[in-house]
């Protein structure tokens, strides 16, 4: 008999997959919650995953049965692709030619991250797809909420052999398995519970917000990691300096709770660990520091010996060709990966997708006057672009090139930018038509033109 935990997910994972097949944006929903939880690795989802049932495929198949379903009833799009869709598609393709160009290995590994690479792609392009209204994007928004709680409340409860080096180590999805990786999704994830907490519309759903970003912060400060805590510095800085007008001081304040939030929650092990930054001579010395040094360094000479790129999940194999003491090493850097992998002309790609996402945050800032709630629609772009920030800090320190959830935050402006265009349509006001009674005016009925 399989335990009660187990049956309730069991009912709840089917429900969600049948109501998929009628409303696609709850697929969307249950293939971001279960990315984020991976039943597969705790206690309760075991006796499924011996069974062989593959989760997020059979989400992921549920979500395209929808949507061929339910294809007429979609959000309409015009331009059906857009131009961040169309760079996230020519960065596939750029992905797959590496495959044939770049450098052959015997190894099974760069066809699994590709074939990965181009799953997250399409969920990518169904999330853009339908995130385009309002309500859509708060269920993608709230979805992100609700799994960080869920991945935070889980840190709180991590027993002491999933801490390697005082660090929380597996925990939530498979990218989530190291605390770096761990650390850059959930930092990120802070700025749009923020966005949840101001908008929210009553205060049971903010309290719920409030208590994800809580458990959010703590899983954080439960990692220990250098590159996180950077991300957080920064995206500090940039939240006071980019805060909207209007809503500033309140701003303000909650960047102060959040902060003096987070001190209360840390302790003397992770303070030791982040005045590291400071010290120059332990810097020197340290391990993870120096390793990052070496490999970058022989990435470095390999982008100018395969300009072309050495080929999708390649790198762990060909960086010990510049380093023998480096064998099967990740960059540690996203943008490094995908430069030395997917070329120069891949990495230019992604700039201009990344450029796009922030171009396209910008334009709704323009909009957010029109829209039918400007206050929440300025406050999910200034959101947006503080995770966008912050991700792509973290992304500097730890390889999360192939990483779902970062494509999902660089996936947000497009759906934001469509939900506010159809609501600027929506809003804009009839043209009059020309009418033939006499003008008035406070004095009375105004004279009448005269010819010529």
């Amino acid at each position: 008999m399989w335990p009660l935990r187990t049956l309730s997910f069991s009912a709840l994972f089917m429900g969600l997959c049948a109501l998929s097949l009628v409303y696609p944006i709850v697929g969307a929903v249950n293939y971001i919650m279960i990315y984020q939880v991976d039943p597969s690795t705790s206690w309760w989802g075991k006796p499924l995953a011996e069974l062989g049932v593959r989760f997020s495929m059979t989400a992921a198949l549920f979500l395209a049965l929808g949507m061929m379903a339910n294809w007429k009833r979609l959000p309409q799009l015009r331009p059906l692709i857009c131009t961040w869709q169309a760079l996230l598609i020519l960065l596939v393709v750029s992905a797959i030619v590496s495959r044939v160009i770049g450098v052959s290995v015997n190894d099974p590994r760069p066809n699994i991250i590709l074939d990965k690479f181009i799953k997250l792609s399409v969920f990518a392009l169904c999330l853009t797809h339908l995130g385009s209204t309002r309500r859509n994007f708060n269920i993608i928004l709230w979805a992100l909420v609700f799994g960080s709680l869920i991945i935070g409340y889980d840190a709180f409860n991590a027993p002491l052999d999933q801490f390697s080096s005082g660090r929380l180590d597996d925990v939530g999805g498979p990218d989530f398995r190291a605390s770096s990786g761990l650390a850059a999704h959930m930092v990120a994830m802070l700025p749009l519970i923020g966005v949840a907490v101001l908008t929210a519309r009553n205060w049971l759903w903010r309290i719920a917000a409030l208590v994800s970003g809580a458990f959010t912060v703590n899983a954080v400060i439960l990692c220990r990691t250098r590159g996180a805590f950077v991300a957080f510095l920064v995206g500090g800085a940039v939240a006071a300096l980019m805060a909207p007008r209007r809503r500033r001081v309140r701003v303000y304040v909650a960047i102060l709770i959040a902060v003096v939030a987070s001190n209360a929650l840390t302790d003397k092990h992770f303070w030791s660990r982040m005045n590291t930054l400071r010290n120059d001579e332990y810097m020197a010395q340290d391990t993870a520091a120096t390793l990052r040094k070496r490999v970058w360094a022989a990435a470095f000479t390999m982008v100018a010996d395969y300009p072309q790129g050495v080929g999708c999940g390649v790198f762990p194999r060909v960086i010990a060709w510049y380093d023998v003491t480096i064998d099967n090493r990740d960059p540690h850097n996203t943008f490094i990966r995908c430069c030395t992998e997917l070329g120069i002309h891949g990495a230019f790609i992604f700039f201009l997708l990344i450029l796009t996402a922030f171009l396209q945050l910008h334009n709704c800032r323009r909009l957010a006057g029109q829209t039918r709630d400007p206050r929440a629609t300025s406050l999910a772009t200034y959101g947006i672009g503080l995770s966008m920030i912050m991700y792509l800090t973290a992304g500097m320190f730890t390889d999360r090139f192939y990483v779902e959830s970062l494509w999902w935050v660089l996936a947000m402006p497009t759906c934001l930018q469509r939900a506010v265009r159809r609501e600027v349509a929506e809003v804009a006001p009839e043209p009059e038509l020309e009418s033939t009674a006499p003008a008035l005016d406070e004095w009375g009925p105004l004279p009448a033109p005269v010819p010529g």
